[in-house]
């Protein structure tokens, strides 16, 4: 993969990096996470079909244009409890935390559908949070992935779609990206 990125990256002036299971793999236990989703989606709609099985990021977005702000304050602060409580630590992708290390050509940044504690502590511990100009997470945007709203968040993204690369593992990552209007790289490291 990583000759593929600095391929791609080479006509790119902004890289987009995904943060779990792209940069490093979060080691957590998201069973119960869908639970506690379950109990915040039944106060504010008691029919919603709500299934682990679906892309739960998409399903949220649909929830937040049903029900608003209220939803979208308490998902984010049950999810951030969530990453601190169950978080045991993160396994690196070294040869991209590499590339990013000694990366200087494109200016480099994340957006990640994890709390933004969750991403700063993260990239603190891997020694690779000054490589970042800005970081956008779930804290950062009404919608999650597969939403692309992280994208506007970036200064002059707008005029300037084409020199941006995204990296991430997910559908959800190149659906954003798709939608955006920005090419994607898939990363694999974690699925190998």
């Amino acid at each position: 993969m990583i000759s593929k990125l600095k391929i791609l990256a080479k006509n790119k002036r902004h890289l987009v990096f995904d943060f779990d299971l792209t940069i490093a793999k979060m080691n957590i236990d998201w069973s119960e996470w869908h639970t506690g989703v379950k109990k915040i989606y039944n106060q504010f709609d008691k029919n919603h079909f709500y299934d682990i099985s679906l892309n739960p990021h998409f399903f949220y977005n649909q929830m937040v244009e049903k029900h608003g702000d209220q939803l979208v304050e308490q998902m984010k602060k049950f999810n951030q409890e969530y990453e601190n409580k169950y978080l045991t630590g993160i396994t690196p992708n070294q040869e991209l935390i590499d590339f990013i290390i000694d990366n200087k050509d494109q200016r480099q940044y994340v957006f990640s559908s994890n709390s933004r504690t969750t991403v700063e502590n993260g990239l603190s511990s891997l020694g690779i949070i000054d490589q970042f100009i800005k970081i956008i997470s779930r804290d950062d945007v009404r919608m999650v992935k597969p939403a692309p709203e992280g994208f506007y968040n970036l200064s002059k993204f707008a005029e300037n779609k084409d020199q941006f690369l995204m990296i991430g593992d997910s559908s959800s990552d190149e659906e954003a990206a798709k939608t955006a209007g920005v090419d994607f790289l898939k990363c694999e490291y974690f699925s190998r």
